[in-house]
């Protein structure tokens, strides 16, 4: 998996999903491979600031599938407790002599002068957590948050971040999920945030907790919940959502609405479109009318909404946590393509808000070229619209979160979320 991770530049949810289809596994071992994955993916930076210390080549020259088997390995030492060191050595110098005998002897020597080096716990070789970051990340983080606050976010960039579920009130209610969750031994608490939230401690096989087939509830960042609250549906409107896929809110937008009214999902990608027709019918959600269209580059035919969502592509750099091949699938180029087409989406959307309505504009990135500056210059070159205020949407703890623009961007080192961007605007001309 991480040969196809990292050599190819695939997506390791992806990866993930179908070798773990592929090669079904009991749950222990499922988690354990989930971890192992996506652990060495968040820490991969981290992991190769450590490296040459122990070797004599530079990494790029090296056969990548032996990076990736210390990557593994190191990995395994120096953040993960529940695997004992010897078997974490044991079971990757075995991977190493299916190279050859040469490559098990060379892991073996590497891993054991880590393990030397390291204290009890590996922390006193754990490298700082802005080492897991690419450095031009790191340094505009700072200058932005200062170093303690930038310390703080990128520890928690790459922190193990808990599975949110957002419970469907079209099918039951949160008790009752919360009831059918605690049966099964399962360590959850009711969000404190997001009246629909739930959130697990433990990682478990999603289509095997209950109520997953029954459409209790969408695996949903608490996050991304806010964005549908900050839009506020209510029941009988007309509501547009115009980069829908997977349709996660999509969904939620339906469900506030009580299924009742007229929303539109529009995507450019047509295989995405599909998915958002299945969770649509897994939820029992019947209003969906769904589109295929590229609103950034062509006219939308729709009639004028009472509200509207503009969540655009963006570099992700706020969901690291949860897609960690965004720390090296995405640079710095992107914040130099990407505003172009976040301001062309957010033009269009608001082209299809009637009067009196409401746009809001959402992004999963902490970087302000894709948040502030867009609608900042769109607010220049659009007439009619003005930034509402997103208080009452938030809860009452992130309200001095909220900046001097009148909107927010949710960082995971004190939202306990993933980082959005959201603003709130309405039009009055």
């Amino acid at each position: 998996m991480l040969n196809r991770v990292f050599s190819r530049s695939l997506d390791p949810t992806e990866v993930l999903s179908k070798a773990l289809h592929d090669h079904p596994l009991p749950p222990l071992d499922r988690g354990l491979a989930t971890e192992l994955v996506y652990g060495a993916c968040r820490q991969r930076y981290a992991i190769e600031s450590l490296l040459p210390k122990y070797l004599k080549l530079p990494i790029n020259k090296m056969e990548q599938t032996l990076v990736n088997l210390l990557r593994l390995g190191v990995y395994q030492l120096l953040y993960l407790d529940q695997v004992p060191a010897h078997a974490a050595i044991y079971e990757t110098v075995e991977l190493g002599k299916q190279l050859d005998e040469g490559a098990g002897r060379f892991v073996n020597a590497i891993l054991r002068s880590v393990l030397r080096d390291r204290d009890a716990d590996g922390a006193a070789l754990r490298p700082p957590p802005e080492r897991a970051l690419p450095g031009w990340l790191w340094h505009r983080w700072v200058r932005r948050l200062g170093e303690e606050q930038a310390r703080a976010a990128a520890k928690a960039m790459v922190t193990i971040p808990p599975l949110h579920l957002r419970v469907n009130p079209l099918r039951t209610n949160r008790d009752t999920v919360l009831a059918a969750l605690n049966e099964k031994g399962i360590l959850v608490e009711a969000s404190p945030i997001a009246p629909e939230g739930i959130i697990l401690q433990e990682r478990h096989p999603v289509e095997t907790l209950p109520g997953f087939r029954e459409g209790w509830w969408y695996v949903q960042d608490i996050g991304a919940m806010m964005v549908s609250r900050v839009l506020d549906p209510q029941p009988g409107e007309r509501v547009l959502d115009l980069c829908a896929a997977p349709g996660g809110k999509t969904t939620h937008i339906a469900e506030l609405m009580e299924d009742r009214g007229y929303l539109v999902a529009v995507d450019r990608d047509a295989a995405r479109i599909r998915k958002v027709k299945e969770n649509c019918e897994r939820l029992g959600i019947t209003m969906v009318e769904m589109r295929v269209a590229n609103v950034a580059t062509s006219q939308v035919n729709l009639a004028l909404a009472d509200r509207v969502l503009a969540d655009v592509p963006c570099s992700g750099f706020g969901v690291i946590r949860r897609q960690p091949d965004v720390l090296w699938r995405k640079d710095r180029a992107e914040l130099a393509r990407l505003p172009a087409e976040q301001l062309a989406i957010l033009k269009q959307a608001a082209s299809l808000v009637k009067k009196g309505g409401v746009l809001v504009y959402s992004t999963c990135t902490t970087e302000p070229e894709e948040n502030e500056a867009v609608v900042t210059r769109f607010l220049a070159e659009t007439n009619g619209f003005t930034v509402d205020s997103i208080l009452p949407y938030l809860p009452q703890e992130w309200h001095s979160h909220v900046n001097e623009a009148g909107t927010i961007l949710l960082w995971p080192q004190w939202s306990g979320t993933d980082g959005f961007f959201i603003a709130r605007l309405v039009r009055h001309g």
